[in-house]
């Protein structure tokens, strides 16, 4: 099926989960962790969304099934993106240093790097942004369906710290005082968000 408009290397919009696995486990720079941490978040809002649909048609959970939706959306999204950016650092990294005078090739990278930490970056804010509305829905969905809550949550964490990672590696090589402000803030935010989500687990676990 022709996927046109599509980056080389982006996962196609049908891709069936064995062939994303196979592309996962083989020898490609990418997708990688970062993808990973994308259909992740993925996971985390599709679990979101069911229990929304299994939950009644309250404001609270119609607000919430909304918001878990256009995540989802996004999460996919990013995860291209993620691919995209990676690859073209590598390639950066690959070309010959002669090729380009030096200062345009250390300014090539450095935008790059900050490339490659934006998707990461976004998940992290995008997750932050579900911690609400996934204490509202333990509160107020389904109460048969608390154990699917609870592994969204679960889910969620594991996005934010592998998407962590991926700022962090990056953060490393990134000189411009700003750029770094910007990936710092995200990780003291991802830190926090990861606490409010590890009390809610916590607080499903003791009540069931």
């Amino acid at each position: 099926m022709s996927h046109d408009g599509l980056a080389p290397h982006s996962l196609e919009p049908d891709i069936s989960l064995d062939r994303y696995l196979a592309r996962l486990a083989s020898n490609e720079a990418a997708p990688g962790g970062g993808a990973a941490a994308g259909v992740t978040g993925a996971q985390a809002t599709s679990l979101m969304s069911m229990v929304c649909a299994l939950s009644g048609t309250s404001e609270d959970i119609q607000k919430i099934s909304k918001i878990a939706e256009d995540a989802r959306s996004r999460f996919l999204s990013l995860v291209n993106a993620d691919i995209t950016n990676f690859l073209s650092l590598m390639q950066l990294y690959q070309t010959s240093p002669g090729s380009t005078p030096m200062d345009q090739r250390k300014h090539q990278i450095q935008e790059a790097l900050f490339a490659a930490a934006t998707p990461p970056r976004e998940m992290i804010s995008l997750s932050v942004n579900l911690v609400e509305p996934l204490q509202s829905l333990h509160v107020n969905g389904n109460t048969n369906l608390v154990t699917d809550t609870g592994i969204a949550t679960q889910l969620l964490i594991a996005t934010i710290s592998a998407s962590q990672l991926n700022v962090q590696i990056n953060l490393k090589s990134i000189k411009d005082e700003s750029n770094r402000k910007t990936l710092s803030d995200a990780i003291k935010g991802a830190q926090a968000a990861i606490t409010q989500l590890q009390n809610l687990v916590a607080t499903i676990n003791n009540n069931l």
